[in-house]
């Protein structure tokens, strides 16, 4: 890769390959290199990009393991025999957009991923809606700890939506050596779940594989239980 080449930070400041890598480790390297269309690895002839997979892997290795809901249940003060009305409810996935901050895109094999992961828990009480929200970059050292608690009658709606941003996005298709990566001009869409309160509203990111209908038809329940007191 060519210094004088041009690449983009998350601040959209045009900047080359060196800087753009400046001071990062080397998982946040690998990382910037799928979101920047650079090559993991080349060779003579030959020029290697990272995967879907491999990138999971990194996503991983950051998020840790565990399902966050200890973790979650400490941050808030709380003892789970105190949430016990309806079961907690977790939420994961990738964030395209979060206000002003524009995590990078890119789109590997026919899956799209970005810099900012999110685990939400949320954990219902007698009186209270209690969330715990966790979420990183994997391309620097961002990561961000929210607690947040409404109680049932300031809450109007929990709402699943659907958010669409246009981006210009490097895509790579194949595997390997043979990936072909180039960049396009995508429509991303990206499922959220929201609480809604009056002159605010709190917002994750769901993973599309999962089937959360059960568990949101249960929240929405105990809310229109809660308003009919």
């Amino acid at each position: 890769m060519a210094d004088d080449k041009r690449f983009y930070d998350k601040q959209g400041t045009a900047v080359n390959a060196i800087e753009l890598m400046k001071g990062k480790t080397p998982q946040q390297i690998v990382a910037l290199k799928l979101f920047s269309g650079i090559p993991v690895s080349e060779g003579c002839f030959k020029k290697e990009y990272l995967s879907y997979d491999g990138y999971m892997e990194i996503v991983k290795e950051k998020r840790g393991t565990g399902d966050y809901k200890d973790r979650a249940l400490g941050k808030l003060g709380l003892d789970e025999e105190q949430v016990k009305e309806i079961d907690p409810v977790c939420f994961e996935g990738f964030r395209f957009e979060y206000d002003k901050l524009q995590p990078y895109t890119s789109f590997v094999n026919q899956r799209y991923v970005s810099s900012m992961y999110e685990i939400t828990w949320i954990f219902f009480g007698n009186d209270q809606v209690y969330v715990y929200n966790h979420s990183f970059d994997t391309t620097d050292e961002t990561k961000s700890d929210r607690t947040l608690e409404y109680f049932y009658k300031d809450i109007t709606a929990f709402v699943t939506s659907s958010d669409t941003v246009e981006k210009k996005i490097w895509v790579s298709e194949g595997s390997g050596c043979s990936a072909k990566v180039e960049s396009q001009q995508k429509s991303i869409t990206s499922e959220l779940f929201s609480i809604k309160v009056p002159g605010d509203t709190f917002a994750c990111a769901l993973r599309e594989a999962d089937n959360y209908a059960t568990a949101i038809s249960a929240m929405k329940q105990k809310l229109r239980e809660m308003k009919n007191k």
